[in-house]
């Protein structure tokens, strides 16, 4: 169940600030997710390879619920 919220102006391209490229299709991390949402172990091995290239996320141990464009829902332990 690959779903992917939809732009109401999508005839406007959009673009990254910073890099200037165009962001109105799908990037290689939100197709990775697009691909690992759809089981447990999925999610779960999507979650440690992000924490692999961001290592500040291995301390936290994320539980991504949702991603999107311009969307990023996360779970985690609340710990001191």
């Amino acid at each position: 169940m690959a779903r992917v919220a939809t732009d109401v102006h999508a005839d406007r391209s959009q673009s990254d600030w910073l890099t200037r490229t165009d962001t109105t299709t799908a990037g290689t991390t939100l197709r990775a997710w697009m691909r690992a949402q759809r089981t447990s172990f999925g999610r779960w091995l999507f979650a440690r390879t992000v924490s692999r290239r961001a290592p500040y996320f291995a301390t936290i141990k994320p539980k991504f619920i949702d991603l999107q464009p311009h969307l990023c829902r996360v779970a985690m332990r609340k710990r001191r």
